[in-house]
């Protein structure tokens, strides 16, 4: 071994029986050459422009936008769950809205009907009274009114 004026170490291989046929380099085989790639060409290309920690840092941002995208997927399908929930809501509404509605028609009926049959009733009542009055003790105005009321109650119940 012998050292250069740097104080480096160099081996210098003075063996010439194992390169006989081949021609020998000038730089020794223990020392490695700065340029020569461990990777190979491609792989060193590659890696030439990006440092150490590159693709920790693409490998993180991907998982960023992927839980972003996730999250507004989760958001959309929650958005669309609430639509659908309102939706639902806003059906069963409608429906509560059109059985009131028809209950209150069916009061307004019955209530028209509970008034049309007292009214009936308070007719046939009239008219009941006006058939068992006593016309005895009437003078003769008031014997033939009453009977002009009889005859228009029984002309009524004719054209029934």
């Amino acid at each position: 071994m012998a050292a250069n004026a740097t104080g480096d170490a160099t081996i210098i291989d003075d063996d010439d029986s194992s390169d006989e046929g081949k021609k020998r380099s000038s730089t020794p085989h223990s020392v490695n050459n700065g340029r020569r790639n461990v990777h190979g060409r491609k792989t060193a290309k590659e890696m030439k422009g990006k440092k150490a920690g590159d693709d920790d840092i693409a490998m993180a941002m991907e998982r960023i936008a992927n839980a972003r995208l996730q999250a507004n997927e989760d958001r959309k399908m929650q958005r669309n769950l609430e639509k659908e929930a309102m939706d639902a809501i806003e059906a069963r509404r409608a429906a509560l809205e059109e059985r009131i509605a028809a209950n209150e028609e069916r009061k307004l009926a019955l209530e028209e009907k509970r008034q049309a049959t007292e009214e009936h009733a308070r007719l046939a009542e009239e008219e009941r009274k006006l058939f068992l009055m006593d016309t005895s003790h009437m003078d003769e105005r008031q014997k033939e009114y009453i009977n002009l009321l009889r005859d228009e109650v029984l002309a009524k119940r004719d054209c029934w």
